[in-house]
């Protein structure tokens, strides 16, 4: 009997011994983080299809695991998971308790079903059923589900070989480099397109950033990532703008996936360099005497310059306000007549409407003024200074005797003529009156007037 009880009671002693060896360790668990699991990551997943969840992604509904839910992966000992949900668009919130491997949200491996949007997924891991104690971990993520087909296609940035250059020979070279940033997805292509002006108006494209253009003014090039089928029949060169494009695209506000670089790589192209250059002229003679009709004449000095395009022409201009007088192919005229005249030389393009030049009118200064070289836009070049030329043409003129014939009175006879308004003096001469006699006019006398006094008939 004895043996019996102590055999009873030392069994009760070890079942007590167990029990509060448990609850030991029980207690401890729940105060002790090292007997707790952790969170692994998350995933979309059906129990057959798994994909893998990364932060702020966002994903295609139709591309996930068919009947998805998701579901956390944890390590460790775990006896639950708690799922607080939020939707961050209308800021709903969901939470769930799951106790059963898979941890799934929602619960029972159901299918989502809260449809799309942006999302935060908090888990917290327990050691113990229905989220209760300690809690072992948690972790979140933010993800996006949407029915939309995303756009990947990027057409990246480019950079200006030159974000200035100038016509040359009426031609300027406009060429970009890539950034190496574009992404052509598959079934896309890459062209690159040039426009004008800031309404983007396309004028060329082409399979290089690479254009040639004629006139002056400011270009863009862009890059263009477009769907392969797509009919480009529908821009019309010189009408449609890269606005327009871009109204058609995802980005721009339309339907279409596809990527223009609106900004693209800015390119000015300045008015092409006037080489013109008339040159200068030597005077043959910088003085001349001529009672009638004079040649005068300069030479080239042989440093004009006449671009292709363009002709020479040599124009004489009279006095200090240049009046325009001959115009002619060589540095040669003839004039009749004194004064201060000049030869220069006109480099002018031969689309040039000469007839804007009205002889005894216009000046060498209003030609000037037309060219770049006196604040105009015409390339041209006038030798302004030229080559100066004075005539000097002495004239006596002409008189009229007031009595043509008189009689001597009283041994005497007085003789008078009055000028007739014709006569020219240049600077540094001067005029006498001059008495003579007889057919070969025989001089009597000088005077500073034409009237004298004669004794002889």
């Amino acid at each position: 009997m004895k043996n019996k009880l102590l055999l009873k009671i030392k069994n009760l002693k070890v079942n007590l011994f167990i029990l509060f060896f448990s609850l030991f360790l029980f207690g401890f668990g729940q105060s002790d983080s090292r007997f707790c699991g952790n969170v692994e990551n998350f995933e979309f997943s059906n129990g057959h299809e798994t994909v893998h969840i990364t932060d702020d992604e966002t994903y295609i509904f139709d591309d996930l695991p068919g009947h998805f839910y998701v579901k956390v992966d944890v390590n460790g000992y775990v006896q639950s998971v708690k799922y607080n949900v939020t939707n961050l668009d209308t800021n709903e919130q969901f939470e769930v308790i799951e106790n059963l491997i898979p941890y799934t949200f929602p619960a029972g491996d159901a299918d989502w079903n809260i449809g799309l949007g942006t999302f935060e997924v908090i888990a917290s891991i327990y050691a113990q059923n229905n989220a209760y104690g300690y809690v072992c971990d948690t972790e979140s993520v933010t993800f996006t589900l949407t029915d939309n087909v995303a756009c990947t296609a990027d057409a990246g940035t480019l950079t200006a070989v030159y974000s200035s250059v100038a016509l040359s020979n009426g031609e300027a070279q406009l060429s970009a480099t890539p950034n190496g940033d574009v992404h052509v997805p598959a079934d896309f292509s890459k062209i690159f397109v040039l426009t004008s002006g800031s309404d983007l108006v396309i004028e060329q494209v082409n399979a290089t950033p690479n254009f040639t253009v004629t006139e002056a003014g400011n270009y863009t090039i862009h890059t263009l990532v477009y769907p392969s089928d797509l009919d480009l029949s529908i821009v019309e060169l010189g009408v449609t703008t890269g606005f327009d494009v871009n109204s058609l695209l995802i980005q721009g506000g339309g339907d279409l996936c596809a990527s223009l670089d609106v900004a693209g790589a800015p390119i000015h192209v300045g008015e092409e360099p006037c080489t013109a250059y008339a040159g200068t002229l030597t005077v043959v003679e910088s003085t001349v005497c001529s009672t009638g009709e004079v040649t005068i004449s300069a030479t080239s000095n042989g440093d004009a310059n006449e671009p292709a395009g363009f002709s020479t022409l040599f124009v004489l201009t009279s006095g200090d306000d240049l009046v325009i007088e001959q115009v002619g192919g060589s540095p040669e005229f003839t004039v009749v007549g004194g004064g201060d005249y000049t030869i220069h030389t006109l480099v002018y393009p031969e689309t040039l409407d000469l007839s804007i030049v009205e002889l005894g009118v216009t000046t060498g200064f209003d030609v000037n003024s037309l060219l770049i070289q006196g604040g105009g836009d015409l390339c041209g070049s006038l030798d302004v200074a030229g080559a100066p030329v004075q005539i000097i043409n002495p004239d006596a003129g002409t008189l009229t005797a007031v009595d043509s014939s008189v009689e001597l009175s009283n041994g005497e006879a007085q003789l008078s003529a009055t000028t007739n308004g014709d006569v020219n003096v240049p600077s540094g001469y001067s005029s006498i009156f001059v008495l003579t006699s007889g057919d070969d006019l025989v001089i009597e006398q000088v005077g500073g007037s034409p009237e004298v006094t004669v004794t002889e008939a």
